[in-house]
């Protein structure tokens, strides 16, 4: 019994305990339904990657962390996968990428668990084995790092690499070996190579590097930011390699976060920090204790605890600086501030039965929240709860949301698939979107696919009890404590007496809970028995509508923009007779066009079939799709400009200049345009507006045609000098034109 005792006593027991109860509360399982808006990013970036292309083309992080996730889908892939590699991607690009984001959620956790072993650390080298506990126990139950461990962010893993750093810095305080400052600032690389802010750890660092070598100052300082500058470079390449949209991105972020103010909240930014962020993220308790611990003999500092404190200020500094109410922005505070609450729990304690009193209020809020965390991740979610609702209806159905996107719900829509189509498109290009969608379109897996629409987008087409009612549609409207007030519900007045309320999916008095404001659809931060359940309050309704036109399935949709893409790849190639064909066994879809297809997508399928009925002659149906595409989009001058060509090539010059000059009020600086304008004006023999166009076109790109047509006219209207003028300069730009010798005799007459 003695050896038992013993045994549990042993500091390796003690350890694995704390670690096994960190991973118990950080592990995503169940898997909760749904995505936090962060969270995409980690599908289509690392599949990206997977082209060949390891530029993300998107600098709002760093790339270290999403070549990690990368290599570790593709490990998935190779070893539980047996589709091609395309249609492995396709699907989770385009349709479900729940399955990679779980395996990307359960490293953020073991990292995070890394990072409780890593406090553990840092504990042990300042207060010993006992602080070890204390600090490994404090971290453990820690709500702020809990609440964030689950998800798919940055955030995660770069306090990781922050609290590695910080753990190698004491290793230069307490040793001050060359592989502690190499390491110390490789770790610091990393860190900022996953998220950009968490690079500053790279700054108490340095000084940890300054103090501790006063005799080789430089050396220090030059291994540890050498190593930190080269580990950065090494691990995100392409913040150097494509400094211009990586600065592009960069700039766009400090102007949202730090000047346009829309993540800022009602307080000062300090007092948000201490009285929400760190109020909730550490218990009541845990910040005076903090608070106590910073300012209890500030004498007896060691170098170490400097440090730590340094990191703190740093960090907490930023925080202020960008005036940002994110709680999870707070997470570099967490490894400092667990190590620093020790200070005063064992140099105030008095004994043991003290200490266990004082640790027991210190961590009884902390554990009762992480706890609650725990198990309503695991619990009901109400947008899981109205997906299996939606599962259960006829598939092809429209969507209307109301304010809040029912919590940051997305569910399978065009908008979806067109958003991720051109992320799609930057790593792998074109060519592919056809099979792409070939292979989407005979799938047997897929979830319903829904049109989403805005309620104030749609009002005008909700039915009165009056009219013929050809379908109907669903109505999500949230209902949360932080939801914006009317947002999305400016039309609901006008058609509530339209709308027949189905179902209601309810988490409980979320007026209640306290929740983080930048995250609010995610998890409450207190208020614990307000909630049975995450997600918004969400109510689902049945709209009648005037549409007439079928909604498609998710195989019929993905087969329709296969169609697509392929009369525009035929369009590329100028095979007018394919894209004609193709073109109108889509124009045969019973689909309303505008529901499905993005602007510039319907723009260039009446372009491009337009363009090819012209090849074959047929002008009456090109003219009609060119005033389409006119219809889609009527500030571009390109239509008009067909237009124009057609009716000059039937002989209709009147209509013919009519679009010209539509074209050239668009466009007025496009050379083609005025040249062909100049044309059609000298065929109806009006010369001087001819010479206006013509010398215009000439001016902006100096077209030997445009001086040879100027020419031609002035001859016809007797004005030798200018005529000659004229062919000179048309062959002086182009010597070898095929009216060069009769522009040359003109030229050689006397005057």
């Amino acid at each position: 019994m003695s050896e038992l005792i013993h045994k549990l006593k042993s500091l390796p027991v003690i350890w694995g305990a704390i670690l096994l109860l960190a991973l118990w509360l950080r592990w995503p399982f169940p898997e909760f339904p749904w995505q936090h808006v962060d969270e995409q990013a980690f599908v289509v970036y690392p599949l990206g990657f997977w082209s060949g292309d390891l530029n993300p083309h998107f600098f709002n992080y760093p790339t270290f962390h999403l070549y990690l996730v990368a290599l570790l889908y593709y490990l998935h892939y190779l070893l539980s996968s047996s589709e091609s590699l395309l249609s492995f991607v396709a699907y989770r690009y385009f349709v479900d990428g729940h399955g990679l984001i779980a395996l990307a959620r359960g490293l953020n956790t073991l990292m995070a668990v890394g990072t409780v072993a890593a406090v553990m650390c840092l504990g042990r080298r300042l207060y010993g084995t006992k602080g070890a506990c204390l600090a490994g126990l404090i971290m453990a139950l820690m709500p702020l790092h809990v609440r964030f461990s689950h998800l798919a962010i940055t955030d995660v893993p770069a306090v990781f690499w922050e609290s590695l750093a910080l753990l190698w810095a004491v290793r230069i305080a307490q040793e001050g070996r060359r592989a502690d400052y190499l390491l110390a600032g490789v770790f610091a690389g990393l860190a900022g190579a996953t998220k950009y802010p968490a690079a500053l750890v790279i700054l108490p660092v340095l000084g940890m590097a300054w103090w501790r070598s006063p005799d080789a100052r430089k050396t220090g300082l030059l291994v540890t930011a050498a190593a930190a500058l080269a580990s950065f470079a090494l691990a995100t390449p392409y913040v150097w390699l494509d400094y211009v949209h990586c600065w592009a991105d960069l700039s766009g972020m400090g102007q949202e976060h730090l000047l346009a103010g829309g993540h800022r909240g009602s307080d000062p930014p300090w007092l948000h920090l201490f009285r929400h962020n760190l109020r909730y993220g550490l218990g009541l308790a845990g910040l005076l204790t903090l608070a106590l611990a910073l300012a209890w003999r500030p004498r007896a500092w060691r170098p170490e605890e400097r440090l730590l404190a340094a990191a703190l200020v740093v960090f907490g500094a930023l925080l202020v600086a960008a005036q940002s109410t994110f709680m999870r922005y707070t997470l570099p505070l967490a490894p400092p501030a667990a190590v620093l609450m020790v200070r005063p729990l064992l140099g105030l304690s008095r004994g043991r039965l003290g200490l266990a009193g004082w640790l027991a209020v210190l961590l009884v809020e902390p554990a009762y929240a992480s706890l609650q965390t725990r198990l309503l991740l695991g619990g009901p979610d109400t947008r899981g709860q109205l997906l299996l609702w939606l599962r259960q209806q006829p598939e092809g159905s429209r969507l209307i949301q109301g304010p809040g996107s029912a919590g940051n719900l997305t569910p399978l829509s065009p908008d979806f698939v067109y958003n991720r189509q051109a992320k799609f498109m930057q790593s792998f290009g074109q060519d592919d979107l056809p099979l792409v969608y070939d292979l989407l379109s005979r799938r047997d897996d897929l979830p319903p696919l829904y049109l989403v629409d805005e309620l104030k987008e749609i009002a005008n087409l909700v039915a009165a009890p009056t009219d013929q009612v050809a379908g109907n549609a669903t109505l999500l409207w949230c209902v949360h404590s932080l939801c914006a007030s009317g947002k999305g519900g400016e039309g609901l007045e006008a058609v509530a007496a339209q709308i027949q309320w189905q179902e209601e999916f309810s988490p409980g008095a979320v007026e209640e809970a306290i929740f983080d404001q930048a995250d609010w659809y995610f998890l409450p931060i207190g208020g614990w028995s307000a909630l049975a359940a995450t997600g918004p309050a969400i109510r689902v309704g049945k709209v009648p509508l005037r549409l007439s036109e079928a909604a498609p399935t998710a195989r019929g949709f993905f087969h329709f923009l296969h169609q697509v893409m392929l009369a525009r790849q035929a369009a590329t190639q100028q095979d007018w007779r394919q894209v004609r064909r193709l073109y109108r066994e889509v124009m045969e879809s019973p689909y309303h066009f505008e529901d499905l297809l993005t602007f510039s997508l319907l723009y260039d399928l009446y372009m491009h079939l337009g363009m090819a009925c012209r090849d074959v002659g047929a002008h009456e149906e090109a003219i009609r799709c060119w005033l389409e595409a006119a219809r889609v989009n009527p500030a571009l001058a390109e239509p008009y400009h067909h237009l124009g060509i057609t009716y000059n090539e039937t002989g209709q010059y009147a209509r013919a200049e009519q679009y010209y000059q539509q074209a050239v009020a668009l466009a007025p600086d496009d050379p083609v345009l005025l040249f062909n304008l100049g044309v059609n004006y000298t065929k109806t023999k009006q010369y001087p507006e001819a010479i206006a166009a013509f010398e215009r076109c000439a001016a902006l790109s100096e077209d030997p045609d445009a001086y040879v047509n100027l020419g031609v006219i002035y001859k016809q209207t007797g004005q030798a000098e200018k005529t000659r003028f004229c062919f000179a300069k048309a062959l002086e730009l182009a010597p070898d034109h095929p009216q060069a010798a009769a522009m040359r005799r003109e030229v050689q007459q006397s005057p």
